[in-house]
C-alpha cells in the first residue's frame, strides 16, 4: 500500500502530538555591553567576589562557552524560575568530537548559582583568561545576547528515523508492519522531511539534532533535558566541528535535584 498525502499529512499531525515537547528557541545577536550576569555565549563571565575561576585538570582555565540568567528567560518548566547557570569547557580541543561523552570536570563543568552576589571584576581575572587561537565554535572575544522564544519542539525526520518506539503508529495509520523507519519509499521520505520541522537551531528543551533512546532517555525511563544546544550558525560566525552543533543533555532526575554531575554531551 502506498500512503497517500492526506495520509502522510494525518500521520505527521498525530506524530506532532505525541512528540511535542517544550522548547525556549534562542537567537544569537553579536554584542558589545552586556551586563556580567547577562544571558550570553561566551563574553565576561559571572564570577562572586571571592571564587575562582574554573580551571582543568592541568590547571589552565576553563572558558565559559554560555550562560543563561534564569530570571531572562520566558515563563516555562525547563529552568528554575531564578539563578544564574554556566557551561564551561577547556579550550584545548579535547571537548570536541561528535559522539555523546559523560561530564568530566577536567575538561568542563557546569555550575548552577542560586542566588547572585557582587562580581569579581572582570580586571582581576582576564590577564589569565585569555583564548587566542584556541579551537574554540567561535573567536573568544566575540559575545552574543541571546533573545529568547517559547515554544513547542516536535520530532524532525531524522529523529523518526532513529526512534523505533513510533513503529506502532505507522502500523495504525498504514497498516504496515515495519522494523524501523530506515528505509522509507523515498516520496514518502521526502514528504515527511517537508512536513516535520528542522532539528537544526540554538535551543533550551525540545530535542537535539538525533535522539535516539541510548541517547535521550535517562536512567529512569524519561526524556533526558536538553540543557542546552549551539547549533553552527555561519551568519553568526559560529561553527561546530563537523558543522554540527554542541548538545548538553541532563537526567530529568539530576535536573531536579540541580545535580550536574553526570552531564551527557555532544560537541
Amino acid at each position: 500500500m502506498i500512503p497517500t498525502q492526506a495520509q502522510i499529512e494525518e500521520f505527521v499531525l498525530n506524530l506532532k502530538g505525541v512528540t511535542q515537547r517544550e522548547v525556549i528557541r534562542i537567537k544569537l545577536l553579536l554584542a558589545d555591553e552586556l551586563a556580567v550576569t547577562d544571558s550570553k555565549v561566551g563574553g565576561v563571565p559571572y564570577i562572586p567576589k571571592g571564587s575562582a575561576l574554573p580551571r582543568s585538570a592541568d590547571g589552565k582555565p576553563l572558558f565559559m562557552l554560555a550562560q543563561i540568567n534564569c530570571s531572562q528567560l520566558p515563563e516555562n518548566n525547563i529552568y528554575p524560575r531564578k539563578g544564574l547557570l554556566q557551561i564551561w569547557v577547556a579550550a584545548n580541543g579535547k571537548y570536541a568530537g561528535n559522539q555523546y561523552n559523560s561530564y568530566s570536570p577536567h575538561t568542563q563543568r557546569v555550575i548552577y548559582y542560586p542566588t547572585l552576589q557582587e562580581a569579581t571584576n572582570y580586571d582581576d581575572f582576564k590577564q589569565v583568561y585569555q583564548f587566542e587561537g584556541k579551537p574554540l565554535p567561535f573567536a573568544p572575544t566575540q559575545a552574543y545576547r541571546l533573545i529568547f522564544t517559547k515554544g513547542t519542539d516536535t520530532f524532525s525526520y531524522e529523529q523518526l528515523r532513529f526512534n523505533h518506539s513510533l513503529l506502532p503508529l505507522w502500523k495504525t495509520y498504514f497498516g504496515e508492519q515495519r522494523d524501523n523507519f530506515l528505509l522509507l519509499p523515498e516520496k514518502i521520505a521526502e514528504k515527511l522531511k517537508e512536513l516535520l520541522p528542522t532539528s537544526r537551531g540554538h535551543r533550551i528543551g525540545g530535542y537535539s539534532e538525533v535522539d535516539d533512546n541510548a541517547q535521550a532517555v535517562g536512567s529512569d525511563g524519561l526524556p533526558k533535558i536538553l540543557l542546552l544546544r549551539i547549533d553552527t550558525d555561519e551568519k553568526a560566525g559560529i561553527r561546530c566541528k563537523g558543522n554540527e552543533a554542541v548538545n548538553f543533555l541532563i537526567e530529568k532526575a539530576d535536573f531536579d535535584a540541580l545535580d550536574f554531575s553526570r552531564i551527557q554531551h555532544s560537541l
